[in-house]
């Protein structure tokens, strides 16, 4: 394991089934959640003495003084050249002013928006397939990371970091 990075040899040549789920995002105020990480399963053709690399996203993190949840952590199984097999993404943390769960994960190509404005945000599809997540809103919450870019910042908080970024 190297930097929370875990790796693993396939040991047959064969038809290999992976399973991977995104971290809930955190609840950021009292009485509502933060939303669901993405679940998705793949059947992958490895071939024996590839080298997978599975990196498992964390929970959002806890409230802050301004009782704000971070988002949960993708999940990623890529190869040893860098190739991405399968992605899970994160659910959306909460915010204190929408008084709205978190966003869950979308199992698309693209990010979700973070929370708006509104009690009942769409939790809408953004951005370009692979990249973070958008900011719906300048300060109802940060995008998700995307496995090509971070997610985009909201006024106050950071967005997510993309594996690629480091």
């Amino acid at each position: 394991m190297s930097a929370g990075i875990q790796t693993w040899t396939v040991p047959l040549d064969g038809t290999y089934v992976i399973t991977l789920a995104g971290a809930q995002g955190a609840s950021g105020e009292v009485g509502y959640e933060g939303g669901l990480g993405a679940e998705l399963s793949g059947e992958f053709s490895l071939s024996a003495g590839d080298i997978l690399h599975v990196l498992v996203g964390q929970d959002g993190s806890g409230q802050d003084s301004n009782n704000n949840g971070g988002g949960g952590g993708g999940s990623f199984v890529y190869t040893s050249t860098g190739t991405l097999l399968i992605a899970a993404g994160g659910g959306g943390g909460t915010r204190k002013d929408p008084n709205e769960n978190g966003c869950d994960a979308l199992t698309g190509l693209y990010g979700g928006a973070g929370s708006s404005s509104s009690a009942t945000g769409d939790c809408s599809a953004t951005g370009t397939p692979g990249e973070g997540g958008a900011v719906s809103y300048t300060t109802y919450g940060s995008g998700g990371a995307g496995w090509n870019s971070d997610g985009e910042t909201d006024y106050t908080t950071g967005g997510g970091i993309a594996i690629l970024s480091g």
